[in-house]
């Protein structure tokens, strides 16, 4: 009887699993519009069509859909490179910087989405990176060193779409010398 009731038990687990799995999805509304904040969608136009390759796998459509998650956020990076620049703008110590600051974020922000947003088995920018450079940002920010570790990120960007720099660097690239920064800084961010 006791077997009866767990065999019971566990179905009524994985029943109700697969009955909630769906529904995470519809708790992340998917970004429609595009932002006036962000760069022209014909940037990522002309960007798309110069990698055929992608093409094969991946249609306009899904790229521009990364696109957007990569700015306004989705699951994985839930307030998204917008919601970041954001928040860091208003932690910044030196508000008469904050235009230039969201304006280089604006532009590293493109070089990486339109790579990290192609198909997995094409990009050359990986999620890894994407959260290891938010990390690196927020930290720089809380140091007042946003304009060094902006162009060394800028650099290492242009340095994986050359093919001059591996991407296993990046993923673990410490940008600041201890790990111990967030607790330093107090770590108030969601990414």
């Amino acid at each position: 009887m006791t077997n009866v009731i767990r065999s019971y038990s566990v179905f009524l687990f994985l029943l109700a699993g697969l009955v909630l799995l769906p529904s995470c999805s519809v708790l992340q509304s998917e970004p429609t519009d595009w932002s006036a904040d962000w760069p022209p969608e014909s940037y990522f136009q002309a960007a798309y069509q110069l990698d055929k390759a992608n093409q094969t796998e991946q249609s306009y459509a899904e790229y521009i859909l990364w696109i957007k998650r990569f700015y306004s956020g989705w699951l994985f990076y839930p307030g998204g490179w917008d919601g970041m620049v954001q928040q860091l703008l208003t932690t910044k110590k030196v508000p008469v910087s904050n235009a230039w600051f969201r304006q280089e974020m604006l532009q590293v922000g493109a070089s990486i989405s339109s790579e990290w947003a192609k198909s997995d088995n094409h990009r050359l920018i990986n999620s890894r990176h994407l959260l290891n450079w938010s990390d690196a940002v927020r930290r720089s920010v809380a140091l007042g060193q946003e304009k060094w570790l902006l162009a060394e990120i800028t650099a290492d960007v242009v340095g994986l779409l050359d093919g001059t720099l591996s991407a296993s660097v990046i993923s673990s690239k410490p940008y600041f010398a201890s790990d111990n920064m967030a607790e330093e800084f107090g770590d108030d961010f969601d990414f």
